[in-house]
């Protein structure tokens, strides 16, 4: 025979049913840590895509700017023996001219030596 504890409310209360309570209490917060648990989970889930997004965005954003500045020293590359190959024609016609006038400064006064 069960040993009777205490009444609650006019209802008598024994060592089983304070046992069977006792376990629905520990049943009905195992269930409520269960769900918080499973919550979380999802929360943490839900941010690491958030995170993986982000990151897959930056990494797309990088290669952008990878490429934007491949193409920027390409061009600076180009740039330069351009200017370079310019620089090399102009001295050329320059020396060719500065040539050219000396020549015809000498000729007039080698004209003028002799007249």
């Amino acid at each position: 025979m069960e040993k009777l504890l205490f009444t609650l409310g006019g209802t008598p209360v024994s060592t089983g049913m304070a046992a069977l309570g006792g376990l629905a209490l520990v049943a009905l917060l195992m269930l409520v840590l269960l769900v918080v648990v499973w919550r979380g989970g999802r929360a943490r889930a839900a941010e690491a895509a958030i995170e993986a997004r982000r990151s897959a965005e930056a990494e797309r954003r990088l290669a952008d700017l990878l490429r934007v500045q491949s193409e920027m020293t390409g061009r600076m590359q180009t740039m330069s023996e351009i200017f370079g190959s310019r620089t090399s024609d102009l001295a050329r016609l320059l020396s060719e001219r500065i040539e050219a006038s000396s020549h015809r400064v000498n000729q007039s006064m080698t004209e003028t030596r002799q007249d």
